[in-house]
């Protein structure tokens, strides 16, 4: 609670500099290091918000509290979201995506979803240099959707591609080239319970030196998910 009325408060103060800032051009070059100092705040507030949750999701795992809320969903949509979010925070960064034509329906903790996506961007951006496009796509394979983050970081060595998804583990080696500090090693851990909890599976398709491809699949929904509910 005290981190999200933190970021919250951070996030007010950049949209009222900036609405300032376009009736107030003259004040621009004063204002640019505030602006900076908020943005980096803002950042550093997001990253402890998601090792705050990335410690919480553990612990229910480890006890088996962790809960899924089912509901009807777009995955494209999701996915189209994420892109979207990591574009305005990463605004100098290229993300390519390339969604079906027709909606990925998935009755689906949607929320949990997004947070599997937003974790393999977030981590493609992270390792990979400023100069490196992402791409994202979502692709239906028979009965089942399938999402892929491939970024040209430094690849992860064989012998390590299965304990990535290990609690606590890092892979040795792996740096990040983008933004600062690593996490605690449960983002993956947390994205294959969570996926593997819904009927899914993930894995990881690396070649060091030419980068990595994270993807995971979903059932799609049937017509009558819906009334499940």
């Amino acid at each position: 609670t005290p981190i999200t009325s933190m970021k919250m408060q951070t996030q007010i103060a950049l949209r009222k500099v900036r609405e300032y800032l376009k009736d107030h051009q003259d004040a621009a070059a004063n204002l640019d290091q505030v602006m900076s100092l908020l943005v980096r705040s803002d950042r550093v507030l997001e990253r402890l918000n998601r090792l705050v949750g990335d410690l919480l999701d553990s612990s229910r795992i480890q006890t088996g509290k962790l809960n899924f809320v089912q509901e009807a969903c777009d995955l494209a949509q999701i996915v189209r979201d994420v892109v979207e979010d990591q574009r305005v925070i990463w605004p100098q960064r290229i993300i390519e995506m390339d969604l079906p034509s027709e909606p990925s329906p998935l009755f689906a903790d949607c929320e949990r979803v997004r947070q599997v996506v937003t974790n393999y961007l977030t981590n493609a951006l992270k390792y990979s240099a400023p100069s490196e496009p992402i791409a994202v796509w979502v692709a239906h394979i028979g009965d089942m959707a399938r999402v892929a983050v491939r970024d040209r970081g430094p690849g992860i060595p064989y012998n390590e591609q299965g304990r990535i998804w290990e609690r606590f583990h890092q892979a040795e080696g792996v740096e990040v080239q983008s933004g600062s500090g690593i996490g605690l090693g449960l983002g993956l851990h947390i994205c294959k319970t969570l996926i593997e909890g819904q009927g899914g599976q993930v894995g990881v398709i690396s070649v060091v030196g030419f980068g990595s491809t994270f993807w995971f699949t979903l059932p799609l929904a049937h017509p009558d998910a819906s009334a499940r509910r």
